[in-house]
């Protein structure tokens, strides 16, 4: 099997950051603190066998289609074919029994130009694009900075991987699921993961022990939920045939989700694109767990946020400001009353404070803060008598900002930080 990395430095820099804290005590719903004791992992879960998978796409290259070509490509043994077809769709398929394992979603009458381009682009990201240059499809695994180099494999276990020569990891998986028999346990090997199949969140087993749920974001991804289980190198996750989703090392249960069922039977793990972990029972499809408290309130509130930027149907307006078009103070609260916080969309600057507070957020002078550099994700900057915006981390904020010189497309955008004379900041730590 191959071998999967976090994307980012924000990502590499967590264990040692966000997750230097004291042990979680586990307490499993059922009360079992650990697997049933005569079953117990001790193999390792190393693994060198992305050395034998197919390079799809060196770093740097690409391939290109005219109108009607398709172009092939097989996993070492031959089990597996990846296909570019002449509508611009990337497909991987069982050899024998043509079933489809995954692909790109394009359809087969995507577009009339049919003239398409593969590319594994040095920032790390894989694009495909068509005739005009435009992007149709990437796996949002772009990371800032040069000086690194990256393949596409195919390995013999039907996986399409994107992998980072410099870490020796992969940073995005045709993968959303693994599952296990009532006979044998699936692991997750140190670094690999999984990937919701819309490319916003992933799942990944790391090499520092810790089994993490990001949500990507172009190189400023963000943690939703973890084992907590860093500073154990070489621990990989197994999914049991008696139900218990366990992080393992050396034999030893770091955490567990304390779902161990008897007889033993099948199970499913999926990550869904809603950045939900659920384990399944496949025989009658009941979810027994799911990892739902990592996607927590300030993350629905900027991903709320920013698929309403994103959305071009949606402006500036300061008298129809409940949807679809918001002002700064009603975009603001409507996306914190999308997450399910306490607050009306209906306030405006000079009310938002005292709302706010109640909601659970801490109000924070703007001295107190010290300026940009101290600022956190889901901040919410506000100056009372003009302006509010969301923070999103790394020098970035999404608002709605007024219409003068700015097009429709840019009037609920993302953009840079930049000085608005804050009064201070709306901060939750719940």
């Amino acid at each position: 099997m191959n071998k999967h990395t976090t994307i980012s430095k924000k990502i590499a820099a967590f264990s040692l950051a966000a997750v230097s804290c004291a042990s979680l005590m586990l307490v499993p719903m059922n009360g079992i603190a650990a697997p049933l004791q005569h079953y117990c992992i001790t193999a390792s879960a190393s693994s060198d066998n992305y050395k034998k998978d197919t390079i799809v796409l060196d770093n740097n290259r690409s391939v290109t289609l005219s109108a009607g070509k398709q172009r092939h490509w097989f996993s070492q043994n031959g089990k597996y074919q990846l296909t570019l077809t002449a509508y611009g769709n990337l497909v991987l398929k069982e050899t024998n029994s043509g079933n489809t394992i995954w692909s790109t979603g394009l359809g087969n009458d995507y577009s009339s130009n049919r003239s398409f381009k593969l590319v594994m682009q040095t920032d790390g990201n894989l694009v495909l694009y068509d005739k005009n240059s435009k992007a149709k499809w990437d796996s949002r695994t772009l990371i800032k900075g040069g000086g690194n180099s990256y393949s596409l494999r195919l390995s013999n276990d039907g996986e399409l991987y994107v992998y980072h020569y410099e870490s020796g990891h992969s940073l995005w998986s045709s993968r959303s699921e693994i599952e296990c028999t009532a006979k044998s346990n699936t692991l997750l090997r140190p670094s690999q993961c999984l990937t919701s199949k819309n490319r916003l969140y992933c799942a990944m087993m790391q090499q520092d022990g810790n089994f993490v749920i990001y949500r990507r974001n172009y190189g400023t991804d963000s943690v939703v939920w973890h084992t907590n289980t860093y500073n154990h190198k070489g621990a990989f996750l197994a999914l049991q045939q008696d139900g218990n989703l366990v992080v393992y090392q050396s034999g030893r249960a770091l955490y567990n989700s304390g779902t161990c069922y008897s007889p033993y039977a099948a199970y499913k793990l999926s990550l869904g694109d809603d950045g939900i972990l659920r384990l399944v029972r496949k025989s009658d499809m009941r979810e027994i767990w799911n990892a739902s408290k990592g996607i927590n309130k300030i993350e629905k509130m900027l991903d709320w946020a920013v698929k309403i930027a994103a959305d071009d149907t949606h402006g500036y307006s300061q008298t129809n400001r409940l949807g679809p078009n918001y002002d700064c103070s009603s975009f603001v609260s409507s996306a914190a009353k999308q997450a399910g916080f306490r607050v009306s969309a209906d306030l405006n600057t000079r009310t938002m404070r005292e709302a706010f507070k109640a909601a659970g957020f801490e109000w924070i002078t703007w001295s107190d803060i010290g300026g940009p550099a101290n600022l956190k994700r889901g901040d919410i900057l506000l100056n009372e008598d003009s302006h509010t915006v969301l923070y999103l981390g790394n020098n970035r904020c999404v608002a709605a900002r007024g219409v003068k010189n700015r097009t429709k497309a840019e009037q609920i955008s993302e953009h840079d930080y930049y000085d608005g004379n804050w009064g201070g900041v709306l901060r939750y730590n719940g």
